[in-house]
C-alpha cells in the first residue's frame, strides 16, 4: 500500500475527531489515514502506548478491522512538528484535519484554553507549513460560538460564514473567545497570502448525538447516545447533580440553587453524523484537488437544522424526571439574577457563580441566531440537512430516553 493518506488527522481520541475517522474509513475504503495521538507513555513505550489508544478507538467506533489502513503518529500539539520531526515532516497527506481542542466552559480570561484552542491550531498550521510535503488543504475545526454577542432571546442574529470582527464580540467564557482568537490568527495569515494551502474552517454548533445512520448501526448496533454530554450537564443542573471539580483539589457535589438563563433561549443541535460525514467529504472535495476557494480559504457552518430546542422543555423536562429536586432549583432571567440575587448570597456562592456557573449557562444569554449553511449547501446540496432521514430520531423522546439512562448512572 502506498505512503501516501487521504487525510491526516489529530484529535480522533475525541468524540469529533473518532467520528469523522469513522466515515473516512466506511466511505474512502482504498485510502489510508494517518492520526496524531498523544502517547500517555515516553520514551521506546511511546509509539506502543500511541498504537493501544488508537485500538482502542478503532474498537468505539466498529472499525477495529480497518487498523492496516491508519498510520500513527505519536506526539503532541504543545511542540513543533508535535515533537516527532522525522515523522511529522515527511508525511505524505491531501488534507490535513485539526480537530483538538479544549471544549470546557471556563472563566473569560483562562489562560490554559488560549494554550490549548489558539496556540495549538498555530503549532499545527506551522507543522503544515514546513512539512516537506505540503498538503493541498489545511481544515481547522473551530464553532460556531466564535460569534457571541449578548442579546435578548426575542431578538435575532443572522451569522454570515466569514471571519468575524473580535471587537465587535461580546463573549461570557474563555473556551469561544479562544477558538475566536485562533481565527483571528487564521484571518491574518489569509490577509497576508502567506499560506502554501487552502484554509477551511469548520464551523459546527452544539453536537450532542447520534441519528443513528445505517452505517454507524449496523457497525455499532445499538449505539443513539455517546459520551458527548452537553445537555445532560445542563439537564443535571436542573434537578440539582452538579459537580465541581475544583483544579488541582477534590470534586465537590454543590448543587445549583439558581439558573440564570431565560427560559425563552434557544439551543441549535446537530447530530455528530451530519456534522463529520460532511467534514470529511469538504475536506476530501478540496483535498484531492477538485476545488480551490477563492481567496485560499472558506468557512462552513456545519449545522443541519435540527429542530431548535427550548431552555423551557429543558426545565419541563427536569420537572417531569425528578419534580422534587427541580423544585429546589429557581430560574431566572440573567439580569434579575445579577441585580436581585446576586447581591445576597455568600462569598464563596458568589466565587461559584462567577467562576463555575456563569461560563458555562452565561452562553446561552443570546438572541435567536440563525446560520448561513449556503457554503456547505453549494457544495453538498441541501440534501445534506437530512442525512439518512429515515433514521431520524425524534428528539424529545431521544432526550428523555437519554437523560433516564444518565439519572439512573448518576450523570456518571
Amino acid at each position: 500500500m502506498s505512503d501516501k493518506h487521504v487525510a491526516f488527522l489529530d484529535g480522533v481520541t475525541g468524540y469529533l475527531g473518532r467520528w469523522t475517522l469513522f466515515w473516512y474509513l466506511e466511505e474512502l475504503k482504498n485510502e489510508k489515514v494517518a492520526v496524531l495521538i498523544r502517547p500517555g507513555k515516553k520514551g521506546d513505550k511511546a509509539k506502543g502506548d500511541a498504537e493501544q489508544r488508537l485500538t482502542k478507538v478503532l474498537e468505539g467506533i466498529g472499525m477495529a478491522d480497518q487498523r492496516h489502513r491508519v498510520t500513527v503518529i505519536p506526539g503532541s500539539l504543545d511542540s513543533a512538528f508535535f515533537g516527532n520531526r522525522e515523522a511529522t515532516e515527511n508525511l505524505k497527506a491531501d488534507a490535513w484535519i485539526h480537530m483538538a481542542g479544549d471544549i470546557t466552559f471556563k472563566k473569560l480570561g483562562d489562560k490554559g484554553s488560549l494554550v490549548t484552542n489558539r496556540d495549538y491550531t498555530v503549532n499545527f498550521v506551522e507543522s503544515a507549513r514546513k512539512a516537506k510535503s505540503i498538503p493541498r488543504t489545511v481544515c481547522h475545526t473551530s464553532t460556531f460560538f466564535t460569534f457571541e454577542k449578548a442579546s435578548e432571546p426575542d431578538g435575532e442574529f443572522f451569522v454570515p460564514e466569514e471571519f468575524h470582527d473580535p471587537a465587535k464580540m461580546e463573549h461570557h467564557n474563555a473556551y469561544g473567545y479562544s477558538k475566536l482568537e485562533a481565527e483571528t490568527y487564521l484571518h491574518g495569515l489569509i490577509k497576508a497570502r502567506s499560506l502554501p494551502f487552502n484554509l477551511l474552517v469548520f464551523r459546527p454548533d452544539i453536537i450532542m448525538h447520534h441519528i443513528p445512520v445505517k452505517e454507524v448501526s449496523t457497525r455499532m448496533p445499538g449505539l443513539i447516545t455517546d459520551d458527548f454530554k452537553v445537555i445532560f450537564q445542563l439537564l443535571a443542573a436542573y434537578i440539582g447533580k452538579t459537580k465541581i471539580k475544583i483544579p488541582g483539589g477534590p470534586s465537590i457535589d454543590n448543587p445549583l440553587k439558581y439558573i440564570p438563563v431565560s427560559p425563552d433561549t434557544v439551543l441549535n443541535i446537530s447530530d455528530v453524523d451530519s456534522v463529520t460525514h460532511a467534514m470529511m467529504q469538504l475536506a476530501t472535495l478540496h483535498g484531492d484537488g477538485g476545488i480551490s476557494p477563492d481567496g485560499g480559504y472558506q468557512i462552513f457552518h456545519v449545522m443541519n437544522r435540527w429542530r431548535p430546542l427550548a431552555i423551557r422543555f429543558i426545565r419541563e423536562l427536569s420537572e417531569q424526571l425528578d419534580p422534587e429536586k427541580a423544585q429546589k432549583v429557581t430560574q431566572v432571567t440573567p439580569a434579575e439574577f445579577k441585580a436581585t440575587v446576586l447581591p445576597k448570597l455568600s462569598w464563596m456562592e458568589k466565587l461559584y457563580y462567577t467562576n463555575f456557573v456563569e461560563p458555562f449557562i452565561g452562553y446561552m444569554h443570546r438572541a435567536r441566531t440563525h446560520a448561513s449553511t449556503a457554503n456547505v449547501d453549494n457544495l453538498l446540496g441541501d440534501e445534506w440537512h437530512n442525512f439518512h432521514p429515515s433514521h431520524q430520531l425524534d428528539i424529545p423522546q431521544w432526550l428523555e430516553a437519554g437523560v433516564r439512562q444518565a439519572i439512573e448512572k448518576d450523570f456518571q
